[in-house]
């Protein structure tokens, strides 16, 4: 029996509404959690010196989640609301590392990258005999509810991620002055909320670097 549009529409609201609420979604972080001085680098922390990772929510715009070859990192992009937006400059504006030239906001899109050799250790990219893997932390979450909140999220694979779908990406943020100051990012793990209609082909082939953009479980601790 087919399910009914309207029932699958308060499903994906059910499921934006979780992420929305989350204290770590970009519109509600908690007043605690501050940029705090980590030898030569600044890291977004929480009141106990943790990093602390944020939630951002948007349609995807470019998805190299199978790695980027010589680059040896994953690399997703979101577009961001003018709220959301708006919330992340405010941060990166705080941040005492002034006059930073590269940051990971493009008008309305965010960059989040991590490195290959961050997501593995040694061994286990030992075990991959050279070839790189897609990148593991994604989950699917269009089927949960409040009932299953409590359950893990089933796995999905980085080319089922098709351009427009909505995602919310977790990643830290850091700012280091090396050479030239930058703030970067650093991904953590990617959620499925709604597939996009959109059959569009992603494409895996490496682009060209135009910045630099380097980075540093979660805790829920103000």
């Amino acid at each position: 029996m087919d399910i009914p549009e309207y029932v699958t529409d308060l499903n994906k609201l059910a499921v934006r509404s979780f992420f929305d609420t989350s204290k770590k979604f970009l519109l509600n972080i908690p007043h605690t959690i501050t940029w705090q001085k980590k030898r030569d680098t600044w890291v977004y922390c929480n009141s106990k010196g943790s990093p602390f990772f944020l939630l951002a929510i948007g349609p995807i715009t470019c998805n190299f989640l199978k790695g980027q070859g010589a680059y040896n990192q994953y690399l997703i992009k979101i577009s961001l609301d003018e709220h959301q937006r708006n919330s992340l400059i405010n941060i990166l504006e705080s941040c005492p590392q002034k006059q930073s030239r590269y940051i990971p906001l493009d008008i309305d899109t965010l960059k989040v990258t991590v490195k290959y050799n961050r997501v593995f250790s040694e061994n286990q990219i030992a075990s991959h005999a050279g070839a790189q893997i897609p990148f593991p932390d994604i989950s699917d979450a269009r089927s949960m509810t409040r009932e299953s909140l409590s359950e893990e999220l089933p796995k999905l694979d980085a080319s089922d991620l098709t351009l427009n779908s909505t995602i919310a990406v977790k990643f830290g943020l850091v700012a280091s002055s090396f050479n030239t100051t930058s703030i970067s990012t650093r991904l953590e793990t990617v959620t499925l909320i709604s597939l996009s209609d959109d059959a569009a082909e992603v494409s895996y082939e490496t682009p060209k670097k135009k910045r630099r953009l380097v980075l540093f479980n979660d805790s829920d601790d103000e």
